[in-house]
This record gives C-alpha cells, sequence and structure tokens, in this order.
C-alpha cells in the first residue's frame, strides 16, 4: 500500500505567534480604553463624578500591561499552538493568565506615587479582556480547526505500535480531522496482525530513520504500551536527529492524573496515583450550582410538571412516576426518579426485548422499544423524561453534570476498568451524553466519563449544561 498525500506548506511558527501578539496588544488597547470610557465617560457603576482622568497617564500604562500580559500569555502556553485544547480549556487558561495580570498591576499602582490609577477600571479590563481574549482563541482555533478538515497543512504522522492502542489513535485521528493529523503508516516489530484503513506498514524500529526520510514525517507518535526501554530510547533518538516531533501515550493514559502529582527523587521521576483525591473548594461550587439550579428548575418548570402528570394518568390510568434503583458514586445505590415514559409492565416485558446476560458489553439501547407510550415517546425526544431527577440532585444522590447512573445488573457486570466510571457523583447531563448520546459503545461512554472526571471544574460544567440544551434542541440520540 502506498500512501500518496504529500508534505503541505506551512505558514511559520513565529510568523504566527507575531500575528497573535500584535492582535493581543491591539485587545489590550482596546480593553482598556473601553474600561477607560465607561469609568470617565459613561461613569457606568461608579459612585463618584471625578473628572477625566489624564489619558496619556492610562496610555503609559497600557504599553507595562501589554508587556506583562504578553509574558504571561507565553508562561501559560497560550502561544502554544502544538496543543490541541477544547474551548473549555481555553477560556480557563485566559481567565488565569488575565487575573494573574491584573493582580500585578494592582500591585504596581500601589507603588506608583505620580498618580493614582482607578481600581474600577482595572475591574472593567479585567472583564472585557477575557471575553476578548477567549472570543479571539476560540475563534482562531475554529479557523484552524476549519483549516485542517479541508486538508491542508496536516502533519504526517507514523504510530510505533499497530495493536489495540495504536487502532484506536487511528481511529481518533481519522475521526478527527481538525486535530490536524494525518496518520500515514505504522512502525512494528512485525505488520499488523489485520490491516489498518489508509495506514502503511513502514517497516521495524530499526529502520526508523530511513521510514522518516523516505516518508518525509512530520512526527511520531508511540503507543506501544510493551515497548522496551532501550528501543524506547532509540526512537527518541532518531526522532531528535531528524528534528521530528514525538509524542507518546503512557500505558495508564487513563489513569486520573494530574501536573500536581508528579515528583522527582534524586532525579528519578514519580507519579503519585491518587484517583480519590479531594477536590476540597471546587466541590462546595459545584453543590452551590447544584442545589441553586435545581431548585430554580423546580420552580420554573412546575406548572409543566401538572401538564405532564395529568397528561400520563389519562393515557392509561398508571403512576406518573417511575423509580429505579441506580449505581452512583462509589457504587452506592440509590432511587432513581423519572416521568413514566413506558407501559406499567415494562420491567417485565424487558426479558423478551433484551436479554441482558448474553449482551456483548453489558450496556443497551432499544432504538425502537415497544413498552414506550405515546406520551412517553413526546417526553424522551426532548428528554423531559429526565427533569424529576432534579429531586435527586437536591437530595444529593446526583448531580446536574455527571457520569450516567446504570442499572444495578448493568453494573454488576462491569470490569475494573468501566467501574472507574462510578469514581464521580452521577449526573442528570454530562460530557458523554454532548459528545456521544445515543451511543451503545460502553468503551465510548466510559471514555468520555473518565475525561469528564480528570478535567471536571465549575466552567466545564456550565459548558455542558450549556451544549445539553443545543443537542436536546437538535434531538440527536433521542430514543
Amino acid at each position: 500500500m502506498t500512501v500518496n498525500s504529500k508534505p503541505a506548506r506551512r505558514v511559520p511558527r513565529s510568523l504566527v505567534i507575531a500575528a497573535m501578539m500584535a492582535v493581543d496588544a491591539l485587545i489590550i488597547f482596546d480593553a482598556f480604553a473601553v474600561a477607560y470610557l465607561l469609568r470617565f465617560r459613561f461613569y457606568f457603576l461608579a459612585y463618584s463624578y471625578f473628572q477625566p482622568a489624564p489619558v496619556d497617564e492610562y496610555l503609559r500604562a497600557i504599553v507595562v500591561v501589554a508587556y506583562f500580559w504578553i509574558l504571561l500569555f507565553f508562561v501559560f502556553g497560550l502561544y502554544d499552538f502544538d496543543r490541541h485544547r477544547s474551548a473549555v480549556d481555553t477560556v480557563s487558561l485566559v481567565v488565569k493568565a488575565v487575573t494573574f495580570g491584573t493582580l500585578i498591576i494592582l500591585s504596581l499602582t500601589y507603588f506608583y506615587r505620580e498618580f493614582s490609577f482607578s481600581r474600577l477600571v482595572c475591574v472593567y479590563a479585567w472583564v472585557i479582556s477575557i471575553v476578548l481574549f477567549s472570543a479571539f482563541r476560540i475563534a482562531v482555533g475554529l479557523f484552524r480547526a476549519d483549516w485542517y478538515r479541508s486538508g491542508k497543512s496536516r502533519k504526517r504522522i507514523a504510530l510505533v505500535g499497530s495493536r489495540s492502542l495504536a487502532r484506536f489513535l487511528v481511529e481518533k485521528t481519522a475521526s478527527q480531522p481538525e486535530l490536524g493529523y494525518s496518520v500515514v503508516g505504522v512502525v512494528d516489530s512485525e505488520p499488523p496482525p489485520s490491516p489498518m484503513p489508509e495506514c502503511a506498514y513502514f517497516g521495524k524500529i530499526g529502520d526508523l530513520d530511513r521510514i522518516i526520510v523516505e516518508n518525509e514525517l512530520d512526527g511520531v507518535f508511540i503507543a506501544h504500551p510493551t515497548l522496551g526501554h532501550y528501543d524506547l530510547l532509540e526512537v527518541i533518538h532518531v526522532c531528535e536527529q531528524r528534528g521530528v516531533s514525538i509524542r507518546m501515550v503512557p500505558a495508564t493514559y487513563d489513569l486520573l492524573v494530574n501536573y500536581s502529582d508528579l515528583e522527582e527523587v534524586d532525579g528519578l521521576p514519580l507519579v503519585k496515583v491518587n484517583e480519590q483525591s479531594y477536590h476540597g473548594v471546587q466541590d462546595v461550587v459545584k453543590r452551590c450550582l447544584d442545589v441553586t439550579v435545581s431548585l430554580t428548575l423546580l420552580v420554573v418548570t412546575l406548572p409543566f410538571w401538572i401538564l405532564v402528570a395529568v397528561a400520563i394518568r389519562a393515557q392509561d390510568g398508571g403512576p406518573v412516576f417511575f423509580r429505579q434503583t441506580r449505581v452512583g458514586k462509589d457504587g452506592r445505590t440509590f432511587r432513581m426518579w423519572k416521568f413514566r415514559t413506558m407501559v406499567m409492565n415494562a420491567e417485565t416485558l424487558l426479558a423478551g426485548l433484551v436479554d441482558v446476560t448474553a449482551l456483548d458489553e453489558p450496556v443497551y439501547k432499544l432504538s425502537d422499544d415497544p413498552r414506550v407510550t405515546p406520551v412517553g415517546r413526546l417526553l424522551r425526544r426532548a428528554s423531559l423524561d429526565e427533569l424529576p431527577q432534579l429531586i435527586n440532585v437536591l437530595l444529593g444522590e446526583m448531580s446536574l453534570v455527571g457520569p450516567r447512573p446504570e442499572e444495578e445488573s448493568l453494573v454488576a457486570r462491569y470490569n475494573v476498568w468501566q467501574r472507574r466510571r462510578l469514581k464521580a457523583l452521577p449526573g442528570i447531563t454530562g460530557l458523554q451524553q454532548v459528545k456521544c448520546r445515543g451511543s451503545v459503545s460502553l468503551s465510548e461512554r466510559v471514555r468520555w466519563d473518565m475525561l469528564y472526571v480528570r478535567k471536571r471544574s465549575t466552567l466545564l460544567d456550565l459548558w455542558i449544561l450549556a451544549s445539553t440544551v443545543w443537542v436536546v434542541l437538535r434531538g440527536r440520540g433521542a430514543r
């Protein structure tokens, strides 16, 4: 098999960074200019009507601000375009960089005695900067994703490894062209047991130097958990000699490891594995968000509950609510509430529709479930049958956002890897529901759930809640 794609000409990295720095400087100027006008021209939220401050003092200050903030952007990796970040991660980094930069500026103004700068201007500029920088970087990210999807400037990558992990990487890069990678071949001690789509077998690891030159590779991904120590060092050496980037997926890639878990003992790197870590303030904020939003939604949707209750009762005279035992955080069970969307003997009929013990994976999703009632079908299409779970959220058994709780019979068949999705409080919605709603692949569900557990934050929760509304309106994956 031959790979016909040729390397594309790319815009020099230094030129891209210079252009980004120029736009960032303009954003800083605009943010402080608008902040100045809000304070001294429109007196927005200002309690005292001072005479407008000297513009030239603020212009000189903006030069200092631009210098420090652009340096901070380098420190926080906002000019590192080799990293692929989600919109949530991008906004989070911008908030951290701009907040830290604002604190530095406020500290410097304390020691500047010739003129007293307005603290309100700094606060306004802080808010405006976060919005503008976030919007700009998200827009750049979207442009880059579209650029890669069109097939331009993708990096030609070879995989070291050809088993399950390597295949997973091939599938992901193929399904997500916006990442900018084109896996053109594999390198391993022997050919793959079965062909990989669009991937040639380049040869053995000992031939890597020749392979890089002949195929004009831009990078190498190591997806070989059992690769020997000396073979790994040889791959790294060859890539460094040829100026080719190298990335490695560790054997423990799905463990919950953060940068703060890395330490060193006399030059020996150690990774602290603590998947039961306490999140402190973050958990308190999450609980406050759960209670506040749940109470608000309960009050706002109360008339709808009455209408649904009347419709369900009028249909067959059965109960309005359906309660089922589900498995939550750390394997604890609880009774989950839903509006009843099925016939009253649905549990009895299930055995005739699916044999849980015969499933390849402990997961199922019936595409055209005959047990669903007409009213239930309407509720499911808009995911409104999930509303009563707000009660579970108020009771602390669930959260607004988290892995989806499953039935006891399915969880009982989980292997040790699949049970790891029970490490967080289950949610009404989650990253899994946003990214792969309706998927019957448990492996895909677990991967998204574990990604959420690893990266969870208040900002991510808010993004998932907003994305859920869009997914529900589109009706994607509803059954």
